[in-house]
């Protein structure tokens, strides 16, 4: 099992050879943070291991360098993060995780706004997860893709969710018939 044992050789001459062996077999466990998660706010990695080596971070939002982290590091960017601790016998642990501290922004539609043109749905976000179109004439929810385009008149509640739970909620109205 793990731990630090002390081997000890003698021959028939009575010369006595010890040698310190660790004996790790045991991941390094990243605790507090759950792979795939989109955290709201700046993420400490903690790492915990007796025989830590290092912590890299691949960052997406640098062009996927690579980072050495101190353990209990903090990461404050927004991105995505590859993080992989590694100990000194070779065993490693990875991780996806993110910080998403910004709400998803409507790029061409502003809130209580009436247009007369279709209405495009383009959602900027480090990752949506949802965008819902509520029709208040029937009163219906529809789940859309980013890029929908909306042609028919009425009056739309706009809700845009991120995968941190970040949400941005827009009314527009779209009557063709309405002057520029």
């Amino acid at each position: 099992s793990d731990g630090t044992y002390v081997v000890e050789a003698s021959d028939a001459a009575g010369n006595v050879s010890k040698k310190t062996v660790t004996i790790d077999k045991t991941a390094p466990e990243f605790t507090g943070l759950k792979s795939g998660v989109y955290y709201q706010d700046d993420i400490t990695v903690d790492v915990r291991d007796t025989n830590l080596d290092k912590i890299t971070a691949k960052v997406y939002a640098d062009n996927y360098e690579v980072v050495e982290l101190e353990n209990n590091a903090k990461l404050t960017k927004e991105s995505v993060y590859y993080l992989t601790a590694t100990d000194k016998a070779g065993n490693t642990t990875s991780i996806y995780v993110a910080v998403d501290k910004t709400n998803p922004k409507f790029i061409g539609l502003m809130n209580g706004h009436q247009y007369n043109k279709d209405l495009v749905i383009n959602v900027e976000d480090l990752k949506v997860k949802t965008i819902e179109v509520f029709d208040y004439k029937d009163g219906t929810t529809k789940t859309v893709e980013n890029g929908t385009v909306i042609t028919e008149e009425g009056k739309y509640k706009i809700t845009a969710t991120d995968y941190s739970g970040r949400k941005t909620q827009i009314y527009v109205i779209l009557d063709k018939t309405a002057p520029e």
